[in-house]
């Protein structure tokens, strides 16, 4: 049963439909939370396997929140109705992750063996993973292939990535085989995988594997995107952000398909998609003020990236009144939320008192924060992007190439963020290194991560 169908499935209220979903996508390592919610719905209509999944998804803290007592609630609730783990695949799912360990697992081998062979899709596949690491059982790279060969036969989107990624790069006793790989990644992709459609977007991007195509590109990495997928949201901040690269009518169709997006189905990251394709401004006609409302949007969601931008525009007075003290607001949510470069912001705005009174120990705070994320720009000796003192921001690569062309390329191998997104841009412009859309975007999506 493909995912879709099985979603819509679980939709109408289907416990065991419910379950299985929740065990595709804690499989997946995708969306633990969502897993843990379908999981949980089974659950309080009376699975007695779903509570002992969930039990000890909040025994370990995995998609909920660990608490002993909860857990023990759920374990008594399986237990009075003598849960025996006749579908052990899925607890099997949850200690083959190193998420909780057993004391016997060989019972759970047994059963969950058995359970293959009466043909779960979700035991082939959990089993091809044993043969595949070593867990339980021998390493066997051609019993791993059998296993996900079963269970991709069975739409199961996450066994046909496994194999692609076999055949991707050759096994022990798995030939490589790009063709295999790239038709495996289709299949998973089709069957609603997000992990396959983010590798194909890359493949397109990069015009490797497959030839070269923005368009498709994009495409793919909105549906991983659209699944919740982090990197895939990542490298589509990279394109959009970057405002070049793919060609305006593939940027104009993606505005479109975003904008549907948040009337219909809205998210945090289709409003902030959505944000970054309008404050860009190709394939669109420019729109600060709706970009704003974007990112406003987002950000009251809990997208710390929406939230960086909006700072920047308050700060900036892009779209909507100036007003530093709401920008440095919005940068001390977007750095608790991860964005290093907010923190490095923050630093700054303490520093010559923007928004805020100064302050040098709370500037020391935020840089040495900005560190910790991997960022330390600063310490480069190179120009940043943002200016405390309302002054436009000068032209970086103009002003001090070659020199800091060599400076950013260092500290970007280093993997301090800005640096990589100054050479991202380098890259993009064909400025102090040769013109390419693919490193450009190669260096932004790091930068992101």
């Amino acid at each position: 049963m493909s995912l879709e169908t099985l979603r819509q499935t679980a939709n109408k209220g289907d416990p065991v439909a419910q379950f299985r979903l929740g065990v595709r996508l804690a499989a997946g390592r995708v969306t633990t939370q969502q897993a843990a919610g379908w999981i949980r719905r089974a659950a309080e209509q009376g699975s007695d396997y779903a509570a002992r999944i969930l039990g000890v998804m909040i025994e370990n803290g995995r998609g909920e929140r660990q608490d002993q007592r909860a857990a023990l609630h759920w374990f008594r609730q399986a237990q009075d109705k003598n849960c025996s783990i006749a579908e052990p695949y899925c607890l099997g799912s949850v200690f083959e992750h190193g998420e909780v360990g057993f004391a016997d697992k060989s019972e759970y081998l047994e059963q969950i063996r058995f359970a293959a062979e009466q043909g779960l899709a979700e035991a082939e596949h959990l089993l091809g993973v044993m043969h595949q690491h070593g867990n339980c059982v021998p390493f066997d790279f051609g019993q791993a292939e059998t296993w996900f060969k079963r269970a991709a036969a069975q739409e199961l989107g996450s066994a046909s990535y496994l194999l692609a990624k076999m055949y991707q790069f050759g096994r022990r006793g798995v030939a490589k085989d790009i063709v295999l790989c790239i038709d495996c990644l289709q299949k998973s992709a089709a069957q609603g995988y997000p992990r396959a459609h983010f590798e194909l977007g890359q493949m397109y991007a990069a015009g490797r594997e497959l030839q070269q195509d923005d368009r498709k590109a994009e495409q793919m990495f909105r549906h991983a995107a659209q699944q919740g997928m982090h990197r895939a949201q990542n490298a589509l901040e990279a394109i959009y952000d970057l405002g070049r690269g793919l060609p305006e009518e593939v940027v104009g169709e993606a505005a479109d398909h975003w904008r549907e997006r948040t009337e219909s189905d809205p998210s945090p990251f289709a409003h902030f998609a959505l944000g970054l394709i309008l404050d860009a401004g190709r394939g669109v006609d420019r729109n600060e003020a709706a970009a704003a409302e974007a990112y406003q949007r987002a950000s009251e969601e809990g997208l710390a990236a929406a939230s960086y931008h909006l700072a920047i525009a308050y700060a900036n007075g892009c779209g909507l009144k100036r007003d530093d003290a709401r920008a440095v607001e919005l940068l001390q949510r977007a750095a608790k939320g991860g964005v290093a470069n907010a923190s490095l912001l923050l630093g700054l705005c303490y520093e010559v008192g923007r928004g805020v009174r100064p302050d040098s120990q709370q500037a020391d705070k935020w840089r040495e924060e900005a560190s910790m994320k991997g960022h330390g720009f600063a310490a480069l000796g190179c120009p940043i992007y943002y200016h405390c003192d309302g002054e436009e921001p000068i032209d970086e690569l103009d002003e001090y190439e070659p020199q800091a062309s060599s400076r950013y390329l260092k500290g970007a191998q280093k993997g301090f963020d800005q640096a990589q997104r100054v050479v991202a841009e380098m890259y993009a412009d064909g400025r102090g290194v040769p013109k390419s859309w693919w490193r450009a975007w190669r260096w932004r999506l790091r930068s992101s991560r």
